[in-house]
């Protein structure tokens, strides 16, 4: 393979805010801090065709970040037949779409020069496929620090005065998995905290697209006074620092970006038990709900935090792994 000579990173950025946009934000953010020379392109409907044609142009290196496994597919295909070098970034558990989709991803996984995956499970079957796969994990420290808007500070400071413990979640926008189960468990959630035993604890829904506050008012839900729904773009990273407990109730999972923020800063996290989770996580079974009342009690009467391992900054990785790719 000729040497690299340019790195072009294709993805989203925030707005809309999630994982992936955050952890793309952030790579970009953490290469201009290292002067480390790249070209973003945004990955959209209207860019589609333009950003397939590198594929065809050499002497470069494609990362990918992108949530369809056809178009994740469509870049792995034209990449091998243009021997152009193509990382791709798989967010989310590998298996997780429907079998036509989880095929294609299969496939993208074989022609893609570097599958990265974020945790164990995934890298046990994307190494059956390629070899070259590697763990990388989508944690990335922020670089610019941000801000809560007034109202939502104020918002969470009448909570903190009438609360004993202060937990929060996060959700990009309502969605379902291949069961049809909501994959972010909101609904679970909201029945959690309604409970009349529950009224001491206050509860934080970080739904910057508004899709879930929209589902309980169409389901004429209403919120207990200890929930408060944040339906605008906000820094759920700000959420987290006033809150002392952090609940990923996930029915399927990648490498999560909240979970490790909330490890990185010292709180607390209850994880649903869908996938193997860092140390310093309570796991608790999605298919028992008291199970789940029983960990956020005993979180509330336990103060002291759970001992866990350092948590990696992803960014590190991925500048090593493109420095190997251009010294080759």
């Amino acid at each position: 393979m000729q040497k690299i000579t340019n790195i072009v990173i294709i993805g989203k950025q925030p707005p809309p805010i999630g994982g992936v946009t955050i952890h793309v934000q952030r790579l970009i953010d953490t290469l201009e801090k290292n002067h480390i020379k790249f070209q973003f392109k945004q990955l959209s409907k209207r860019s589609i065709l333009s950003l397939l044609l590198l594929t065809v142009v050499k002497k470069q290196l494609i990362h990918l970040h992108a949530s369809s496994p056809y178009i994740r597919f469509i870049f792995a295909f034209l990449c091998n037949i243009s021997k152009s070098h193509l990382i791709v970034t798989y967010h989310g558990n590998i298996g997780r779409f429907n079998d036509i989709g989880n095929w294609f991803d299969k496939l993208s996984i074989k022609l893609s020069s570097i599958p990265v995956v974020l945790n164990e499970e995934s890298l046990k079957l994307a190494q059956k496929i390629n070899s070259e796969t590697l763990l990388i994990p989508a944690f990335i420290p922020p670089v610019v620090e941000d801000t809560l808007p007034p109202h939502i500070l104020n918002q969470i400071k009448l909570l903190k005065n009438k609360a004993t413990t202060i937990f929060c979640t996060n959700a990009y926008r309502l969605s379902y998995d291949k069961e049809g189960n909501e994959i972010y468990c909101g609904s679970l959630l909201e029945k959690l905290f309604a409970r009349k035993e529950n009224q001491q604890y206050a509860f934080i829904f970080s739904d910057p697209s508004g899709s879930y506050k929209e589902f309980f008012d169409r389901k004429n839900v209403e919120l207990s006074k200890n929930i408060l729904f944040i339906s605008e773009p906000h820094s759920f990273f700000e959420v987290l620092k006033l809150s002392d407990c952090f609940i990923r109730a996930t029915t399927t999972d990648g490498d999560p970006l909240s979970v490790k923020e909330a490890l990185y800063l010292n709180k607390k996290v209850l994880a649903s038990n869908v996938i193997k989770r860092p140390s310093g996580c309570i796991t608790f079974k999605l298919t028992n709900i008291e199970d789940l009342q029983k960990q956020v009690h005993q979180i509330s009467q336990h103060p002291d935090l759970i001992s866990k391992e350092p948590i990696i900054n992803g960014a590190n990785n991925i500048i090593q792994l493109y420095n190997k790719i251009i010294l080759s």
